[in-house]
């Protein structure tokens, strides 16, 4: 099954039943032709990113090789990297070899007296056990609750049986002031509750039974 679409606003015109079957054979075949292209253009790029692989597989092995060789003339040099030399020296060429320490991290490690490897939701514990030096290490996070915001506008539209209408009442035409209402709510809190109307062609690829 196949799904399109479209927001596009149109001017409707005079389309005949026969106009319009033409058309959705157009656009079926069109859609036809674009998974066509495109399942093609995959596979291309599968292949090409095959034959890359195999073609630079002994460049890569010679990189791994002679980057190690430089590394460990590095290491048997470490001394000329330290100190008031820099971390980096030229060697030739405008090439520069050396050592670099990455940014502070945190990392998770067995808690002293514990066992196993901390994880997140047990640093987030022992930090609020501390005692206090360590709550500022847990971050809380405010965020606005969407899916609330539509519950509440979906119960403060909503008529039940308890709400006791009369004969002449119509049960929609109060559900339509119950939910002008709560967007004029929502409006002072700079929020409105939407939904869009769009045309879709659901599209059945499956060959016909017989």
């Amino acid at each position: 099954m196949s799904k399109r679409t479209t927001k596009v606003a149109v001017t409707p015109d005079e389309v005949t039943e026969a106009q319009m079957r033409k058309a959705l054979t157009k656009y079926v075949e069109a859609h036809c032709e674009i998974a066509r292209i495109e399942a093609e253009f995959a596979q291309a790029v599968e292949k090409l990113k095959a034959q890359a692989e195999k073609d630079s597989k002994s460049f890569r092995a010679t990189l791994e090789v002679n980057a190690l060789t430089v590394q460990n003339w590095a290491l048997q040099n470490k001394s000329s990297f330290e100190g008031d030399n820099a971390r980096k020296m030229e060697v030739y060429g405008g090439h520069k070899i050396g050592f670099q320490t990455s940014p502070p991290a945190v990392k998770w490690c067995k808690p002293t007296g514990g066992s196993g490897t901390q994880k997140e939701e047990g640093f987030i514990i022992a930090c609020k056990a501390s005692g206090g030096w360590a709550e500022g290490f847990v971050r809380t996070v405010e965020e606005a609750d969407k899916e609330a915001v539509l519950k509440w506008f979906r119960e403060a539209k909503e008529v039940k049986e308890v709400d006791g209408l009369e004969e002449d009442e119509d049960p929609k035409a109060l559900a339509a002031e119950r939910a002008q209402i709560a967007t004029i709510q929502l409006a002072t809190l700079g929020a409105r509750v939407v939904s869009a109307e769009s045309f879709v062609i659901d599209l059945n690829l499956q060959p016909e039974s017989k």
